[in-house]
């Protein structure tokens, strides 16, 4: 059951979905830079307030919400140029990667340039989103369908195979 839905997993749907996501996230951080704007401009300053603090915290936010809107924006430019024909073997930006672990677990994987969006379900499957920058991201770059990886993260060593590159 679970293989064959695994199985039907396709790249053109995963970065329609991802597209999605990471564009309703855009339209809602836009929403919110525009009202922390606002809510800078309407914050008492510094001779209406015993403490000036509250513009300036304010501003963190924002700024904190514009580089999410940047790099949003950056992850749907990156998703328009995602080839989706054929396989992408060996592994790199774009791609979509099934590997199992030494349990026999499987897990899906599309190698970006950053996690904007960090999951998507496809039907019951999850495809979670890495950074090629991250331990799963560097260990699968370079490498092929069958490959046998080994990514030591903060709880150990993982070891994956690569079963397909889609």
């Amino acid at each position: 059951m679970y293989e064959n839905e695994s199985n039907n997993i396709d790249k053109v749907t995963v970065v329609e979905l991802l597209k999605n996501v990471a564009t309703k996230e855009l339209e809602n951080s836009a929403s919110s830079l525009e009202k922390s704007r606002h809510d800078i401009n309407e914050a008492p300053g510094a001779m209406q307030s015993a403490s000036d603090t509250t513009r300036y915290q304010l501003g963190r936010v924002a700024d904190s919400i514009e580089q999410s809107h940047a790099t949003l924006s950056r992850f749907i430019t990156f998703l328009d140029t995602v080839s989706v024909q054929g396989n992408d073997d060996p592994i790199g930006m774009g791609s979509l990667v099934e590997v199992v672990d030494e349990h026999g677990k499987s897990f899906h994987y599309f190698i970006a340039p950053t996690s904007a969006v960090t999951s998507v379900m496809v039907g019951s499957v999850r495809v979670d989103v890495v950074s090629a920058h991250s331990p799963v991201g560097k260990s699968l770059v370079g490498s092929s369908e069958g490959a046998e990886i080994s990514i030591t993260v903060p709880a150990g060593t993982r070891r994956l195979t690569i079963l397909r590159v889609v």
